[in-house]
Parts: C-alpha cells; structure tokens; sequence
C-alpha cells in the first residue's frame, strides 16, 4: 500500500515537473501547466484502479474473518434453571402466584436430626421435580431433582439457580457433592446442597435450598 502511494506521488511529481519546463521553454502561459496537472491526476486515477485486486479481497476476507471470529468468540446467553432467591421465606400463597396451583400438596411432621419435629407442607410441581417445603406459614426449602442437567464448574453450578458464589462460602465438596453456606443474611441463602447421579460427573442429580437452616 505504501509502495503504491510512493510511485503515485514520483509520477506525479515527475510529470507535473516536465510540463513546468516545457512552459518555461516554451513561454506559452500557464496553460500547459493546467494541462500538465490534468495529466498527472488521470495517471493517478488510473494507478489507482489498476492497485491489486488480490490485496482487496485479502483485506476485506480478513475483515470478515475477525467479525466471525468476534460473533464466534461471544458467549451463547447465559438460561438459569431457575431463580431460587425469589422463593426466600415466602408463604403458599405467593408460592402459588408464581408457579400457579401446585400437583400435590402434602401435610406431614418432619422431626431433624435434633429430635425437633415440625408440621411441614409440601407443595410439588413439574411432576415432582420441583418441592417446596414449608414450616411455620414460610417456604424453608426447596428441592430441584435433576432432569440430565450438567454443570462446567461449582460458580456454575450456583448461578444455573440464581446464586452469586461470591456471596456463599463452601463448605464441602467430595467430588460427587458440593455444599455452600450464605455468608450472611442477605444472600436469602442458608444453605445450598447438590448431588450426582451415581457415576456421572457434572450431572445434576438432586438440590437442596435451605432458606432458614434452624429447622434442619
């Protein structure tokens, strides 16, 4: 490119040079100047629409290389499997505003490990997949069971249900189960527990969102 602007300004210099001395030899006006100038700027137009096609078409395939490369490099949109934040502590009620009615609803006493027993509900949804239990009038956990999902990594597998792992502190991980604990209040998080199915690495097979850990 550079080379072709150099020769471009010789010829041009070079021929506008060569008129000025005929005018000067000739003493005939400026006119043979003009006519001059008018030469050196056809020639210039002419090197111009003679310049390698090959370079074009290797600049503009190159152009079109990195706009696909750029569309290629760009993330695919990131779907969670679900925001379980917005179930936090909320009552059957709202429960059934966001979801609709539920498949199933059972009433039945859940005693912990303590020996504490509670009246607990549990309303299912997605054939099953989906149970939230709730205590004392307020959804405490809610229980995803795996339908072939995997996950790249633990960050990954936090924010496939809406949680920031920088606001959560883990607490185990054996290789087939991870486990995090909210690091305060306001991660509406108490307690966040994944398995995976038996032999399948990165598979989701069930988790546990605790919402208020003191029941369990």
């Amino acid at each position: 490119m550079y080379t072709f602007l150099s020769l471009s300004f010789v010829v041009f210099v070079t021929v506008f040079l060569i008129g000025l001395i005929f005018w000067i030899i000739r003493r005939k006006g400026g006119k043979l100047v003009l006519y001059s100038f008018f030469i050196s700027l056809l020639c210039l137009i002419f090197l111009s629409s003679m310049s390698n096609p090959e370079e074009m078409a290797t600049t503009s395939g190159t152009n079109n290389t990195d706009s696909q490369s750029n569309t290629d490099s760009q993330p695919e949109q990131f779907t969670p499997i679900v925001d379980a934040k917005q179930f936090a502590l909320i009552d059957e009620e709202q429960l059934i505003n966001l979801l609709g009615e539920p498949e199933a609803r059972d009433e039945w006493n859940y005693k912990n490990p303590r020996g504490q027993e509670f009246k607990a509900i549990t309303l299912s949804y997605n054939k099953g997949n989906q149970e939230f239990m709730f205590i004392d009038g307020k959804l405490v956990r809610f229980t995803y069971y795996g339908e072939g999902q995997t996950y790249e990594n633990n960050e990954h597998a936090l924010a496939l249900f809406g949680i920031d792992v920088k606001e959560m502190q883990k607490i185990g991980d054996t290789g087939s189960a991870i486990r995090y604990r909210g690091k305060n209040d306001s991660t509406k998080v108490d307690d966040f527990w994944l398995t995976e199915g038996l032999g399948e690495n990165n598979t989701i097979d069930t988790v546990k969102i605790t919402y208020d850990a003191s029941y369990f």
